[in-house]
């Protein structure tokens, strides 16, 4: 039965965080808390959450980006976390929990603008500091592959090649993300560039 009211035990708190709460909203928002834009309120404000995708409310590309940096930072879970929470990487205070008013997305929107396209994901210049607006940008996929020393390959039909040049070559630049969750579950190379890959069909409407 839900105790609503109650204290949020760890297992509420990491499914919260999972559907995107904040930290500081999964751990102190009683049982029974439903988050919901009000009128006025910061997501009718900014505009990114309610993005319409085959008329399904979606967060926008930026929002995605904002709360997939939370979530590496903070959630256990999260299958990036090792990379980035447990190294000690953090939000700045501004972007996580907000000021002068400001959600703390509302911030981060002040001082990143817009994700400028969907190729391209916030990367922090010195991967050793913290998420904070001095020391991330929005780099495309290119740039961020040229400015890693650990440059990812993939050798397909005896063929090797940069991750960036496979995706060129099979026409996946679009899918990128998709491509790179197979090769991280372990696909095949060639596999997680060739296998078909779905989308959502439109209800038809009566």
């Amino acid at each position: 039965m839900l105790n609503k009211g109650a204290v949020p035990e760890p297992a509420l708190i990491r499914d919260r965080m999972r559907k995107g709460w904040t930290e500081e909203q999964a751990r102190t928002l009683p049982v029974g808390t439903l988050l919901r834009p009000r009128g006025g309120g910061a997501r009718r404000k900014h505009g990114h959450y309610a993005h319409k995708v085959n008329g399904k409310s979606r967060p926008s590309p930026t929002h995605h980006s904002y709360n997939g940096m939370i979530q590496r930072c903070y959630n256990e879970t999260h299958e990036s976390y090792s990379k980035y929470g447990e190294r000690g990487i953090e939000v700045c205070d501004r972007w996580r929990f907000g000021e002068d008013g400001k959600t703390g997305f509302e911030c981060f929107l002040a001082d990143m603008d817009v994700r400028p396209a969907v190729e391209f994901t916030l990367e922090r210049k010195e991967g050793d500091k913290n998420y904070e607006k001095d020391n991330c940008k929005w780099a495309s996929l290119q740039e961020q592959n040229n400015n890693k020393s650990d440059t990812r390959f993939v050798t397909i039909d005896e063929e090797r090649m940069s991750f960036c040049t496979a995706l060129d070559k099979f026409d996946r630049r679009p899918h990128y993300h998709v491509i790179l969750r197979r090769l991280n579950k372990g696909w095949a190379a060639k596999d997680a560039f060739t296998y078909p890959i779905k989308t959502k069909k439109k209800r038809a409407t009566r």
